[in-house]
C-alpha cells in the first residue's frame, strides 16, 4: 500500500535523485554493458588520461571526456543525414551570411555571459533569457549577454524584442583566423594543433576502437576536428575577453567544445569563468564527476552555481571542481515565476473539462515508452470512473504526430511549445520520467509522479516513484486523498533542489568577487 508517512524530505530527495542516476546512466547506452561514464572511468585507471596536452600548456582530458560522453551514445546508430542535404546547406549559408557582418563588442563592461537562443523564452512581451537575464536585478548595466546560434549555424529569429539590455549575437567573422581555420578543416581535415604524448591518446583510440567496436580512423578524425575547432575557438575567444577586459564571464552551459574554449581563454587571461547550472546533474554526467582524483581542472569553469544543494554536494564530491567554489544559489527565474499570479479556475477550464488534472511531460528519447504508458493509465482512469484529465505535452525536439491520443477522452494534446512553467498552476499532479520538469513543478508545489518505466528503482511505499499503470493511479489516489499533506511535503522536498531566495545569494556571489 502506498503511504505518504514513509519518508522525511530527505530521504525522498535522496530517493529522486538516486532515480535520476539511474536513468541517466540507462539511457546514455551502452555497448558491451559499459556505460560512457564507465568507459572513461577505466581509461582514466588504465592510462596518463592528464598528460594529454596542447604544446601551450593546455591539458585535454577534461575536453575529450566530453567529446567521449556526447559520441559514446551514438555510437552504432545509423546516420540519417546526408552530407549536403537541404539543412547542412543552409547551416553553411547561414554561417557565411552572418560572417560578413561586423562583431559589435560592448564597452565599458564588467560581466560578459555567454549563452544561446534556446534560452530565451517568451515573457512578459519579450524575449527572455531565463539564465543570465534575471541577474540584470543584480548587476544592472555591468552585464553584457553574447548569444550564440544554434549548433547548426542557425539563428533564431525573433518577433518581440529581446529582453538583455546588452545583446550582442555572437558569429565568427569572414576576416577572423578563426572562421579560416574553421572551413579549411570543414573542406580538407586540416588540424591546427599538435600534442605532447600524443601516444597516450593513440593507446586511448586503439582501446576505445576495440571496445566499443567501432572504425579507428573515423574515431582519430572525430576527435581532430573536434580539439580543431576548440582550439579555433579558444584563440577567437581570448582575443575578444582582451580587448573588453571583463571582471568574470558566465556561461550558462560548461561543457562543450565552445564553453569549455571560453574558461580555458578565460583561465589563460585571469578572468574567472562562472558556470550557471541550466539542467540537470546526476553522479554520472562527466561533465562534473570524475571517479578518479586529479589536479586538472583545464577547460573546466572557476566556479559552478547551482540551483541546490542536493547538487553541490555531489559536484563537490566529483573531483573536478574546486569544492570552495561549487556554490548553493538557486535558480533565479523558477523563484520570480513561482511569485506571480496562479491560474485562475477560469483559466484551467480553458485547457481542460476535468476538475482535476495530470499534467505529463514527456521525453523524445522515451518517447513511444511513454505515450503507451499515459494510453494505459487513461484506460485505468476510464474503468474507475475517475473525473481526471492528462495534459499530454511533448518534448519540442519531439517530431512525432500524438493527435490520435485525442481519441481518448481523458486525453488533451498540449502544444509541445507551451510554457511548462505555466502549466505546473493549471494542473493538480504533474508527471514524467526522468525531465528536469518533475523537480520544476515540486517547486510550484505541484507534487510529481516519477514513472520507472524500466523497473529500474526498488521502491514501492513512496507515491511519487511508480512503474506500472495501476500503480500510477492508486499513487493519483492516495496523493489526492492527502492533496494538502503531500504539497507541503513537495515543497519541503524542493527546497533541498532549489535553495530560497536566489537573488540574495547572487548578490552575496558577485560582492564576494568584488563585483558589486
Amino acid at each position: 500500500m502506498l503511504s505518504m508517512k514513509k519518508n522525511t524530505p530527505e530521504q525522498l530527495a535522496q530517493h529522486i535523485i538516486s532515480f535520476y542516476n539511474e536513468y541517466d546512466l540507462r539511457v546514455s547506452g551502452k555497448i558491451n554493458d559499459q556505460t560512457a561514464y564507465q568507459l572513461i572511468q577505466t581509461i582514466e585507471q588504465k592510462y596518463q588520461t592528464d598528460a594529454i596536452k596542447l604544446f601551450d600548456g593546455t591539458h585535454l582530458w577534461n575536453l575529450l571526456r566530453i567529446f567521449l560522453y556526447s559520441n559514446f551514445q551514438k555510437l552504432g546508430q545509423p546516420s540519417t543525414q546526408k552530407k549536403f542535404c537541404k539543412s547542412n546547406i543552409a547551416s553553411i549559408l547561414s554561417l557565411f551570411k552572418e560572417s560578413f557582418v561586423p562583431l559589435n563588442l560592448p564597452k565599458n563592461i564588467t560581466v560578459c555571459g555567454f549563452s544561446s537562443g534556446e534560452s530565451r523564452k517568451l515573457y512578459n512581451n519579450t524575449y527572455y533569457d531565463i539564465y543570465l537575464d534575471p541577474l540584470y536585478e543584480i548587476l544592472g548595466e555591468r552585464l553584457a549577454v553574447f548569444e550564440w546560434p544554434e549548433t547548426t549555424g542557425h539563428r533564431r529569429k525573433y518577433d518581440h524584442p529581446v529582453y538583455s539590455r546588452h545583446h550582442v549575437p555572437m558569429h565568427i567573422p569572414l576576416w577572423s583566423k578563426t572562421f579560416w581555420d574553421l572551413l579549411y578543416n570543414r573542406l580538407i581535415g586540416r588540424k591546427n594543433f599538435t600534442l605532447e604524448s600524443e601516444e597516450v591518446l593513440q593507446e586511448i583510440i586503439e582501446y576505445i576502437s576495440t571496445t566499443a567496436l567501432v572504425d579507428k580512423a573515423k574515431l582519430t578524425k572525430d576527435i581532430n576536428d573536434f580539439i580543431t575547432v576548440f582550439v579555433s575557438i579558444k584563440h577567437f575567444l581570448h582575443n575578444i575577453l582582451k580587448k573588453i577586459k571583463p571582471k568574470a564571464v558566465i556561461i550558462r552551459c560548461g561543457y562543450g567544445r565552445f564553453p569549455m574554449a571560453l574558461s580555458q581563454a578565460c583561465r589563460e587571461l585571469g578572468i574567472p569563468p562562472i558556470e550557471i547550472q541550466h539542467g540537470l546533474i546526476t553522479a554520472y554526467l562527466p561533465a562534473y564527476r570524475r571517479a578518479t582524483p586529479t589536479t586538472n581542472m583545464d577547460c573546466v569553469p572557476e566556479y559552478l552555481l547551482t540551483h541546490g544543494d542536493i547538487y553541490t554536494d555531489l559536484v563537490r564530491d566529483g573531483n573536478l571542481f574546486d569544492k570552495d567554489k561549487v556554490i548553493s544559489t538557486g535558480y533565479p527565474y523558477l523563484q520570480r515565476t513561482l511569485m506571480e499570479k496562479k491560474a485562475t479556475p477560469a483559466q484551467k477550464q480553458t485547457f481542460s473539462p476535468f476538475p482535476q488534472n495530470i499534467l505529463f511531460t514527456s521525453q523524445w528519447i522515451v518517447a513511444a515508452e511513454i505515450k503507451d504508458f499515459i494510453i494505459k493509465v487513461a484506460d485505468q482512469l476510464e474503468q474507475t470512473y475517475m473525473n481526471v484529465g492528462i495534459l499530454f505535452k511533448p518534448h519540442p525536439y519531439d517530431k512525432n504526430d500524438y493527435t490520435d491520443l485525442q481519441k481518448n477522452k481523458h486525453i488533451i494534446l498540449i502544444d509541445k511549445y507551451e510554457d511548462t512553467f505555466k502549466l505546473f498552476s493549471v494542473a493538480d499532479i504533474h508527471s514524467t520520467v526522468y525531465s528536469t520538469s518533475g523537480l520544476e513543478a515540486m517547486a510550484f508545489g505541484t507534487p510529481n509522479i516519477f514513472v520507472d518505466l524500466y523497473n529500474m528503482v526498488d521502491n514501492t511505499t513512496t507515491p511519487y516513484i511508480v512503474s506500472s499503470p495501476a500503480r500510477f493511479v492508486e499513487s493519483v489516489n492516495t496523493i489526492f486523498a492527502h492533496y494538502p499533506e503531500a504539497i507541503v511535503e513537495t515543497k519541503a522536498v524542493a527546497d533541498l533542489f532549489f535553495t530560497p531566495d536566489p537573488e540574495k545569494h547572487f548578490k552575496k556571489f558577485f560582492t564576494d568577487l568584488k563585483i558589486l
